[in-house]
């Protein structure tokens, strides 16, 4: 498992695992818009959930879809925490 998640770790799920590529330009963006507006599916967020399951040892939410890059990566980052703690 990583030390951290970043929206950095999520565009690299998102581009090997899902096939969505965010250029590293576009990371800023990528922090507001939902992972419906990235591109991403409803069969897509099952493959993300078990790549940050299996990595991260995080379960992400059903409402992974309406949620931003941000979110997921706060939401991960928060989780990684408070399992630490």
């Amino acid at each position: 498992m990583s030390d951290a998640f970043t929206i950095e770790t999520l565009r690299a799920i998102l581009d090997e695992h899902v096939g969505v590529d965010i250029s590293p330009h576009e990371l800023q963006k990528a922090e507001t818009l939902t992972m419906e507006e990235l591109g991403v599916d409803s069969l897509a967020v099952f493959e993300i959930q078990g790549v940050v399951e299996r990595d991260f040892d995080v379960r992400l939410p059903a409402e992974l879809l309406e949620m931003t890059g941000g979110e997921v990566v706060r939401y991960v980052e928060l989780a990684i925490v408070e399992e630490v703690a």
